[in-house]
């Protein structure tokens, strides 16, 4: 989970890759999930709201799998989601 600003820059860079990206408001309260960068938690150490960036949807799992290898290899953090996840 990044800063608005952060999530957005991250967002274009990928986008330039040919990847469908969206910015959206992590979610708060739950347990943290695995994020494209340090701190899942819905806010920030200012207490700003922080977004996740996701990547898709996919066809299938070999699409986003591979897609998954070719972020690590950038090196990002990613994880597959099933759904509204």
């Amino acid at each position: 989970s990044l800063p608005l600003r952060d999530a957005v820059a991250l967002s274009k860079d990928l986008a330039v890759d040919g990847l469908k990206v969206q910015v959206r408001r992590a979610a708060g309260g739950s347990a943290p999930a695995p994020a494209a960068a340090p701190g899942a938690a819905s806010r920030g150490a200012g207490g700003g709201t922080l977004y996740r960036v996701r990547v898709g949807p996919f066809d299938d799992k070999t699409a986003a799998t591979s897609t998954l290898r070719e972020l690590e290899q950038k090196g990002y953090t990613p994880f597959i989601a099933r759904g509204g996840q």
